[in-house]
């Protein structure tokens, strides 16, 4: 058994030393990141509002609101609590409508801060629903709702809270029964703002009602009225011959009936709304978003990234982090690039234009972002495609409204972290653009694109058309007309780009516009890569590009409110190298034998130890089993870890 586990051990970090190419998907490794940082599985999903020991008493029992609450408890390690997220945020998503009577909630107790509040509301299994009603007594432990799919999750939140309405425990008189047996009672106490009553006859295990109820809660000129089959009189009056059925009554007691589609909650308000918007009434439309399906939770991928962020914390505790491409620094060229620079231009049309769409369509297909953020940028390009011109308002308009529909980034407010200069003016936007692009080109060649130009070209029609510098733009321009025969894969369209680079920062050494406090060096310098010297002082280009392959591929998920407390006296990031800022450097002369190839600060010495070790631990276990093989069998005593349960 000791041997087993010495194996699983030696074999997990011999993978963790040679998995390199960061085949976790962005949506996964943002999920597995946020578990890692502590942020549990619903962070940046506003429709669930997450909840810790000193949030949850003051949201759940807070004497100003009438809020009821479904709060999820969970555990960010569990992984039928993973399988079951999709489902929490998409019932979340469905009834976000409903805020005002009903919110959405999540408790992760895997968080240690929050385990006395998990032991205090007797969470003895993972995942599990409580309900609250508003104004609970202070030791109310809340009423346990069993979890199921999204039709289960909104049958039983309506029928509580149609049985709390009746009660009188929540003050939602849309919710309960029409009992009178008279159409002219329909309007008896109704507001004068009301011009239709809405009749929705069902069975008294339907919701239908209900949900309708809550749909048109916020339309003053509309009333819902739920009206059970035990009703008979009014049934009858009605002509109710099946269920549910619905009926628009107005003021002279016109009645339109409706024979439902379907008993989908939506496409029944659609019937209605059509009905309504034909009478001069304004309803509201309702599209159902789709949250995107969840991958299966993969543990060891988990530990490999956290293997990953303790090598970059220890990084960051040494205020090294040249090495180091953070997912912020390059949303943020992608923001500032769509959002400043690119509506700064009156009219977009003619070459201008085909830039506009080649640059999108390189980030389309490059950019790691998750789905939310492919989305977004597939709803800038469908709205430009047909267009032969767009100004530059108009496009900043759609940037602002898409961004605000999809939600794109890891966050909306993300500061520089690799790219953050000593002093405002310094770096930012312009490093973290450069940065971009070397991402780009990395993950071309990893897509395996035949396309080997098109990130390049991408970065010439922006830099040309776009870029704010225009010194800087037709300095690369004048460069850029190297790569067209220079460059016949991905490959080599990497390191035209890594040359290009450092010859720009060499030209800008001791420049004004150079950070002071971040000095210039050819990059990688040889304390990051000594394999990718010659001692004749030249490049070893092969290990250049492995290099940069492994440092724009592993890219960290980190934002500045996660980074480690300095022990220096300056913070973390006010004295950083970057690759951004290089110059070239003279008189070194380091034995590629000396290298460090890895992001992990492994030299090749390291990875053969692991793989003999690896290697000798397989034959000493082949050599047990063998010896197992032939000696007598005996029954062996039952310890408790020999149990393993999968999660």
């Amino acid at each position: 058994m000791i041997w087993l586990k010495s194996f699983y051990v030696l074999l997990t970090c011999f993978l963790l030393l040679l998995n390199v190419k960061g085949d976790i998907s962005p949506d996964s490794k943002k999920i597995y990141h946020d578990i890692t940082a502590g942020r549990g599985l619903y962070s940046h999903f506003e429709q669930v509002v997450s909840l810790n020991a000193s949030t949850f008493k003051i949201t759940i029992f807070n004497s100003s609101q009438s809020t009821s609450w479904l709060v999820e408890f969970y555990n960010s390690w569990c992984g039928h609590c993973h399988r079951f997220s999709p489902v929490w945020k998409q019932f979340a998503l469905d009834i976000s409508g409903w805020k005002d009577v009903i919110s959405v909630a999540a408790v992760d107790c895997s968080n240690p801060m929050n385990t006395p509040l998990c032991r205090e509301y007797e969470i003895m299994f993972y995942p599990l629903v409580k309900y609250f009603p508003p104004l609970p007594a202070n030791d109310f432990l809340g009423t346990l709702v069993k979890s199921g799919d999204i039709e289960h999750l909104m049958k039983i939140t309506l029928k509580t809270l149609r049985q709390e309405a009746a009660d009188g425990t929540i003050n939602q008189p849309a919710l309960l029964p029409f009992k009178e047996n008279a159409l002219e009672k329909v309007w008896q106490y109704a507001p004068s703002s009301v011009q239709f009553s809405v009749i929705v006859a069902q069975q008294n295990d339907s919701v239908l009602g209900e949900s309708l109820a809550l749909d048109f809660l916020k339309i003053p000129s509309v009333k819902v009225l739920i009206v059970f089959d035990n009703n008979v009189e009014l049934i009858n009056r009605l002509g109710t011959l099946e269920f549910p059925f619905i009926y628009i009554l107005d003021r002279h007691l016109a009645v339109v009936p409706i024979k439902p589609i379907n008993q989908s909650r939506i496409t029944v308000y659609s019937q209605i709304r059509d009905i309504l918007m034909q009478k001069g009434v304004e309803i509201p439309e309702i599209v159902r978003k789709e949250v995107p399906p969840a991958g299966i939770v993969d543990v060891g991928e988990i530990m490999k990234l956290m293997e990953i962020e303790e090598q970059i914390k220890k990084k960051l505790n040494h205020n090294d982090l040249s090495d180091i491409v953070f997912q912020v620094d390059i949303e943020n060229a992608v923001r500032n690039s769509l959002r400043v620079e690119i509506p700064s231009h009156k009219t977009i049309s003619g070459e201008s234009f085909d830039a506009l769409k080649l640059y999108l369509e390189a980030l389309i297909e490059f950019f790691p972002f998750g789905k939310k953020g492919i989305d977004y940028l597939h709803s800038i390009m469908f709205y430009i495609k047909d267009k032969s011109s767009v100004s530059g308002t108009e496009f900043g308009n759609i940037v602002v409204a898409k961004e605000i529909t999809h939600s794109p980034y890891l966050s909306p407010r993300s500061n520089y972290i690799g790219c953050r200069g000593s002093n405002p003016k310094y770096r930012g936007y312009p490093c973290s653009l450069w940065t971009m692009f070397h991402t780009l080109t990395v993950q071309a060649d990893y897509a395996r694109t035949t396309e080997s130009k098109k990130v390049l070209r991408a970065m010439l029609g922006y830099v040309k058309h776009f870029f704010g510098c225009t010194e800087c733009s037709m300095h690369f321009q004048s460069m850029a007309v190297t790569f067209e025969g220079n460059v016949s894969s991905t490959a080599d369209s990497i390191l035209w780009l890594w040359k290009a680079h450092n010859s720009v920062n060499k030209r800008l050494s001791k420049d004004p516009t150079e950070d002071p406090i971040h000095p210039k060096v050819q990059f990688p310098p040889p304390n990051l890569c000594r394999a990718c010297h010659y001692s004749n002082g030249t490049w070893n280009e092969k290990i250049v590009l492995a290099y940069l392959s492994s440092m724009y591929k592993n890219i960290s998920f980190f934002m500045l409110d996660e980074l480690p407390e300095s022990t220096s006296e300056e913070p973390i990031v006010n004295n950083l190298l970057r690759h951004e800022n290089v110059e070239e450097e003279k008189g070194f002369n380091y034995s590629s034998t000396e290298s460090k190839t890895l992001q992990f600060n492994f030299n090749i010495l390291d990875v053969s130890l692991c793989v003999i070790l690896y290697m000798f631990s397989l034959a000493i276990i082949i050599l047990v089993c063998i010896k197992f093989l032939f000696k007598k069998t005996y029954r062996k005593k039952a310890y408790a870890y020999d149990i393993f349960q999968k999660v």
